[in-house]
């Protein structure tokens, strides 16, 4: 059988230049690069953060917001902040102490 002297004709070509190849590289090695840092990233935070807000108990999934004014925290137990008013009134009528 005889040999082709046309090797080249037969090899399937790319069509894309060594250019492009080494910017798709490179792409490729940038966006691996970002989707690591990501998860090192995000991974700290988890393994940082404190036990309770990690894994919470059921019958207690809720966080607690404290609210401080100058530095103490307000107590929305006491009797000025549970004064009850007449429902037929609207919002805008009734009279705050701050």
């Amino acid at each position: 059988m005889p040999k082709d002297s046309n090797n080249e004709a037969m090899k399937p070509r790319s069509g894309r230049s060594p250019r492009l190849r080494m910017g798709m590289k490179w792409g490729l090695m940038l966006g691996v690069a970002i989707i690591g840092i990501a998860s090192v990233y995000g991974g700290y935070i988890y393994a940082s953060s404190p036990g309770a807000i990690r894994n919470p108990k059921l019958e207690h999934y809720h966080f607690r917001m404290q609210i401080l004014v100058d530095g103490k925290a307000e107590d929305f137990s006491t009797e000025t902040y549970q004064t009850g008013y007449a429902k037929v009134s609207s919002s805008r009528f009734l009279q705050h102490s701050f």
